[in-house]
C-alpha cells in the first residue's frame, strides 16, 4: 500500500496551520547492521577490543558495563611493573564503575582499557616498566583477578569487604561465567524458558523462609547502602529478585535491600508510596 503525500494534503496542512506546527523535513538515517557473531568472537578472544573513547562503553544503572549490547568486563592493556620491587603485581579486571575505575576516568586513563567477555581469566597485556615507560613484554597472556572494589560496589553475592571471612570466599570463588549469567541483560542472553514452560511470576511457597535466611546471613544489613535495621524494624529489609522473576530463588538472583534501596530498583517505584517507605525514611534519614 502506498501512503499519500501529506505535503500536498489540504486537510493535513489546514490542521497543521491551526496547530501552529512547523513543517520539518525528516532526514533518513541509514541502518548500520552489527555483525553479532564477529563482535562476540572478538569479545571472547584473548585480545578483546581496545576502547578509544569512554563513550563507546555504556554504563548501566547497576554500574556494570555494556559494549554494543553485550555485557563486558574491562581491563588495562598496559600493566605497569616496577622492577625494583622484585615481583610483578596482581593485575585486575573490572566489572563495575568502582573507585579504581572512577579514579582512572578522572585522570583520563580510560582510553587504555580493553572490553572483553572472555571467561577463563587470561588476557593479553603489555608489561610496562613504570620507571622508564618502556615495554618489557608485549602481548603476553596473563591471569587477571577480579577487582575487590568492583565486588564491593556491586555487593556481589553479599561481598562486604576483604576483611570479612565470607567475602574472602566470594572473592576466591569468583567465576566470570556466573557473573555474566547473572548480569547479562535480556537482550544479550538466550531466554531460559519458552512461553509454554515459563514459571508463574509469583513467590514460591518457601520464599518467606528463604528471605529470612538470607537476611540473617547478611546480618540484617542492606547490601546496597549498608544500613543495619534494628530487630523491631526487620520488615523494612527486603529480598530483591534481580531479574524480576519472583519464582527464581537462585542465590545469585537474590539481594538483601532496605525498602529505600529496593524502591530504586527498576519497576519498583510503587514502594515509594507505601507506609513502610515513609516510616523508614523517618527512622533512617
Amino acid at each position: 500500500m502506498k501512503l499519500p503525500d501529506f505535503h500536498n494534503d489540504q486537510l493535513f496542512n489546514e490542521l497543521r496551520q491551526k496547530m501552529g506546527a512547523e513543517l520539518v523535513e525528516m532526514a533518513s538515517i541509514p541502518w548500520q547492521k552489527i555483525d553479532t557473531d564477529d563482535l562476540l568472537d572478538r569479545l571472547n578472544s584473548s585480545e578483546g577490543i581496545l576502547i578509544e573513547n569512554i563513550s563507546d562503553i555504556q554504563i548501566k544503572e547497576d554500574g556494570t558495563f555494556e559494549y554494543k549490547g553485550q555485557k563486558v568486563l574491562v581491563y588495562i592493556r598496559d600493566q605497569r611493573y616496577n622492577p625494583r620491587n622484585g615481583k610483578k603485581g596482581e593485575y585486575k579486571f573490572h566489572i563495575s564503575t568502582c573507585e579504581t575505575i572512577n579514579r582512572f576516568i578522572q585522570n583520563n586513563r580510560f582510553d587504555r582499557y580493553v572490553v572483553s567477555r572472555r571467561t577463563n581469566g587470561r588476557f593479553l597485556v603489555n608489561i610496562i616498566d613504570s620507571l622508564t615507560n618502556s615495554v618489557i613484554e608485549r602481548d603476553v597472556e596473563v591471569e587477571l583477578k577480579v577487582c575487590k572494589n568492583c565486588l564491593l560496589n556491586l555487593s556481589y553475592k553479599g561481598y562486604r569487604g576483604h576483611y570479612d571471612p565470607e567475602s574472602i570466599k566470594i572473592y576466591k570463588n569468583f567465576k566470570l561465567e556466573e557473573f555474566f549469567e547473572q548480569y547479562s541483560t535480556r537482550h544479550t542472553t538466550i531466554p531460559t524458558h519458552t512461553d509454554a514452560n515459563a514459571p508463574h511470576d509469583v513467590y514460591t511457597d518457601d520464599f518467606e523462609k528463604i528471605s529470612r535466611q538470607i537476611r540473617e546471613q547478611c546480618d540484617w544489613t542492606c547490601q546496597n547502602c549498608g544500613i543495619k535495621v534494628k530487630p523491631e524494624h526487620r520488615n523494612f529489609l527486603h529480598i530483591h529478585h534481580i531479574n524480576g522473576v519472583k519464582s527464581d530463588n537462585r542465590p545469585t538472583n537474590l539481594k538483601c535491600l532496605c525498602i529505600r534501596c529496593h524502591a530504586e530498583q527498576p519497576d519498583h517505584d510503587h514502594l515509594r508510596f507505601s507506609p513502610d517507605y515513609f516510616k523508614f525514611r523517618e527512622l533512617y534519614p
